[in-house]
């Protein structure tokens, strides 16, 4: 069973959360941009949000929601 559940609730998994954003998206120079976004959403900012997926204990996915993600 897959459950998605917000990241800050799950701090453990931000550093994966970060590395395949930074792969998917990213470019060599864009690293610290994600962990940005991130960091944000943990700190309790309404906006950007990071949700996972986790089966079990294991991460298998992550979906975000950002004010804009077209910089």
């Amino acid at each position: 069973m897959t459950n998605i559940v917000l990241l800050a609730d799950y701090p453990q998994h931000r550093q994966q959360v970060i590395n395949w954003l930074w792969q998917a998206f990213g470019s060599e120079n864009s690293r610290a941009f994600f962990a940005s976004v991130v960091d944000s959403g943990l700190r309790g900012a309404d906006l950007p949000i990071t949700f996972i997926a986790l089966q079990g204990d294991e991460l298998v996915g992550t979906v975000g929601l950002w004010r804009c993600d077209l910089i």
